[in-house]
Formats: structure tokens, C-alpha cells, sequence
């Protein structure tokens, strides 16, 4: 079952996103960024807009353009917003390099715990799934080793011909400083749970993570405990057309 987890949670993506029941070149997606220490939220940060990415060859390599198009708000405050994350597959699949990154509040298409495609066997694989199965991965922040468990995922809604939906949650240690706080250090865990859905053709098409970090803060001399939560969530834009950017709501839970 290895190679299935290794497919899965590696970001050497294999190809371009399949179309989708709706034929949308784009992924909407709608984020959440909550920070609560000593029992008191002190910030929350919403995000809503869409991501297109397309792959073309450049030389020996695979080059990636992901862009991405959105509203962030804060408080009262909201902000227009757009980025762009560029990165080329060298032909092994082995390795990933970044030639822009414009993506400061890391929503990126490319930068999420699940492949935006997998191949055909891998895609059986998880069809096949009859239980559980362990798997191991680093973790998004600070690179920690992060255990865990993934499993086919049964919910009410049906699923297209031929796709597949599984649920993955892990954990692990974090320790050390966050991309946000940089000048202050953290020692605690960190979780991450969710569900991914694949087309017939191997391609990503939803995606709902949570992931939650529980520790202590120590900054400037001084030390409390803290709470961080990330949400996002991915799934086709079906729309009919592009409306107005509209008042963030709250993200549903995985």
C-alpha cells in the first residue's frame, strides 16, 4: 500500500486536471485562518476566489503555472488579491523546482496534502480500498514526520462513474517557528484531517483539510498556549458565469 499513500500525498503532479461534470477549467476554493491563544481568538482570515492551473512542456521538464484569484478579508478589511506559483517537474518525477512563487498566504493548487492527479493504478488501488491502511508523510510545516491513516470515504452524495472519494487524518509533532510568526517559536502537534475525490480520469476534483495545530507560543521572552486552525476547501467552478466577489462565509467542516 505504500506506493498508494506515495502517489497520493507527493506534489510531483502527473498532469493537467481532468474536465470536470460542469467543464470548468477552474477550482473555486474558500479558506480560513484562525488564531486563538490563551482561550481568546485573536485573528481570523477568510479566503474565497478560484485557481486555474495548466502544465506545458519546457525543455526536459514539466512546467506548472498555477493562478489564483481572490478576496481576503480581515476584520473589516478586504482585499483583492492575486498570485501566481510557477514550478517545473524535472523528467524523473523526483524533483520540484520552484521559478516563482507568489502565493504569500498558501492557497496554491500546488501546495495542498493531496496530488491534483493521480495515474490509472493508483486510482484502482483506491477503488479497491476494504480498509484502513498507514501511511506516513511530512508534514506541511516544518517538515515533521506525520502518521496516519487513510480509508475510503462514504457520503451521501454520489460520486461519478468511475471516481473515487477517500478520508485521511494524521498527526505528528510541530515545533519551531510559523511562516506568520517568524520571531516567535512553537512547541506542540499538529492534525490534519479531511477528504479528497478523484474523477474516473484521475484528477482532483474536491478537496476539504482542516488542519490544526495545538501547542505552546513562546515569544519575546514570554509563553502561552496557543491554537491555530487552517481550512481549505476545493471543488469546481460551476457557476454560470463570474459574479461579484462576494462577502466571505463560514467554511464548512471536513
Amino acid at each position: 500500500m505504500k506506493p498508494i499513500v506515495a502517489a497520493l500525498f507527493s506534489l510531483l503532479l502527473l498532469g493537467v486536471h481532468a474536465a470536470t461534470p460542469c467543464s470548468s477549467p477552474l477550482s473555486r476554493f474558500r479558506g480560513e485562518d484562525a488564531y486563538t491563544i490563551d482561550g481568546r481568538n485573536v485573528m481570523t482570515v477568510l479566503y474565497n476566489g478560484t485557481q486555474s492551473l495548466h502544465v506545458s512542456q519546457l525543455g526536459p521538464n514539466l512546467r506548472f503555472e498555477n493562478d489564483i484569484d481572490y478576496t481576503k478579508t480581515l476584520g473589516s478589511r478586504v482585499q483583492h488579491k492575486t498570485a501566481r506559483v510557477v514550478r517545473l517537474l524535472t523528467p524523473d518525477l523526483r524533483e520540484i523546482r520552484t521559478s516563482l512563487n507568489q502565493d504569500e498566504d498558501s492557497l496554491s493548487l500546488l501546495d495542498q496534502p493531496f496530488a491534483a492527479r493521480i495515474d490509472t493504478k493508483t486510482l484502482a488501488a483506491l477503488a479497491g480500498l476494504k480498509q484502513s491502511i498507514p501511511f506516513t508523510a511530512s508534514s506541511p510545516l516544518g517538515g515533521a514526520p506525520l502518521h496516519g491513516t487513510l480509508r475510503a470515504a462514504g457520503m451521501l452524495e454520489k460520486l461519478a462513474a468511475g471516481g473515487v472519494r477517500v478520508a485521511f487524518t494524521a498527526s505528528g509533532p510541530m515545533r519551531g517557528p510559523l511562516p506568520e510568526l517568524p520571531t516567535a517559536s512553537i512547541d506542540g502537534t499538529i492534525s490534519l484531517v479531511g477528504t479528497a475525490e478523484y474523477d474516473a480520469a484521475g484528477a482532483l476534483v474536491r478537496l476539504r483539510s482542516r488542519l490544526r495545530i495545538h501547542g505552546v507560543l513562546a515569544a519575546s521572552g514570554q509563553s502561552g498556549p496557543i491554537e491555530i486552525l487552517y481550512v481549505r476547501r476545493f471543488a469546481p467552478d460551476c457557476s454560470p458565469a463570474a459574479a461579484p466577489a462576494a462577502s466571505p462565509v463560514p467554511t464548512p467542516s471536513p
